[in-house]
């Protein structure tokens, strides 16, 4: 069995898969990547550039098919839901675009290792309860609709019990394409990591843990937030002026995360209807009135849109729509 050894290159703050070598130092395999992550584009064979083989992607980002130099189809790639690759299959990025390990028949998903037999990953969660009350489930058991490409999911901090349980349930099913989700209760002094027991939501309470906009990105880091990337981050008073800057939340947190962030200019509310989720940001200070969301950009300009962000459970898909006239805001 051939030694691989892996070269690793920065794309953002995630190490890529670049080199094969076998046991005698021999170059095997050369990978060329994308500016994304998970976005191999073509594999050189051996030492030289003679032969490319370029590789093609499905909406899920797994490899599904082969082409020459010529535009020839080389070979076709197939899985089932969780990932198990077909008989024919070839090559080291398959599912999701992740790396497969035939000698073990798993993929390695950066932070765990995963497998398709199972549906499962093999490691606890790195972030733990934070996503799920299940430390091995891969993508709340929706394969179909859902990617995680670092083995970690987004950030929920609501917590599964008393006032926070029923916006956790909904917070865990905010999955939105290309987009990094942060869900959690807010106020001027940052992002609440719990609700104390039998306190209420509005509490601030001085014991409660508060994230930084630092701190946050840190967490988010961990649980897969690529450099750059966009944040929607569901919790109150992030438009608020927060620290000494004076400055908003949002908007240190977008400077930091190097990626735009859409937040509620006021109070957040989530509600859920059939598949969809609405999150609507609710005017402090007149009951009812809706306020618009807020995108900040990390060079601080601040962008207004809606009044309501539309989440689809089932394709992970969302727009933003402004509705008329005052809307029922349950406390």
């Amino acid at each position: 069995m051939a030694l691989i050894c892996q070269l690793a290159f920065k794309i953002g703050r995630v190490s890529a898969f670049k080199a094969e070598y076998d046991g005698s130092n021999n170059l095997l395999k050369r990978y060329v990547h994308g500016s994304g992550v998970d976005g191999p584009l073509v594999v050189y064979s051996g030492s030289g550039f003679a032969a490319p083989s370029w590789l093609h992607r499905n909406w899920q980002g797994s490899i599904i098919a082969f082409t020459d130099a010529a535009g020839n189809r080389a070979g076709v790639n197939s899985y089932d839901e969780y990932g198990f690759p077909g008989a024919a299959n070839t090559g080291r990025f398959q599912y999701t675009g992740q790396i497969w390990i035939p000698e073990i028949g798993m993929y390695h998903y950066k932070a765990r290792v995963y497998s398709p037999v199972l549906g499962r990953f093999l490691q606890t969660d790195p972030i733990g309860y934070r996503d799920d009350n299940d430390l091995y489930t891969y993508v709340g058991n929706d394969p179909l609709d859902h990617t995680d490409p670092a083995g970690t999911s987004d950030v929920n901090l609501f917590k599964d019990r008393d006032s926070g349980k029923y916006l956790h349930d909904i917070a865990a099913k905010l999955k939105i394409d290309h987009t990094f989700v942060i869900a959690g209760h807010g106020g001027g002094l940052g992002v609440l990591d719990d609700t104390p027991p039998n306190l209420k939501m509005e509490s601030r309470n001085p014991r409660e843990e508060r994230y930084g906009p630092d701190r946050l990105l840190g967490i988010a880091t961990k649980a897969g937030f690529k450099h750059g990337g966009q944040t929607v981050l569901v919790a109150c008073g992030m438009s608020y002026p927060f620290g000494k800057s004076q400055t908003s939340f949002a908007q240190q947190y977008a400077k930091k995360s190097g990626g735009p962030v859409l937040t509620a200019s006021g109070h957040v509310n989530m509600t859920e209807k059939g598949n969809n989720i609405y999150i609507r940001s609710f005017d402090p200070n007149k009951q009812g009135a809706l306020s618009p969301f807020n995108i900040m950009l990390p060079n601080g300009k601040v962008v207004t849109t809606g009044t309501t962000i539309v989440v689809n459970t089932s394709t992970g898909a969302d727009h933003i729509i402004t509705e008329g006239g005052s809307v029922d805001h349950p406390r």
